[in-house]
């Protein structure tokens, strides 16, 4: 995880920053994301 700021300047963690996604282009590697909502999502995500 890495620390940066988000749009509220408030501290928060994230996998990925613009520069590590700018890294990852044309490495082959596959990123998803998922916004589950509830608990049942959750679980499955």
């Amino acid at each position: 995880m890495k620390r940066i700021y988000d749009f509220s300047r408030n501290p928060a963690d994230r996998n990925y920053t613009i520069h590590g996604l700018d890294a990852l282009k044309g490495s082959g590697q596959k990123l998803s994301m998922a916004n589950p909502v509830g608990d049942d999502e959750t679980r499955v995500c």
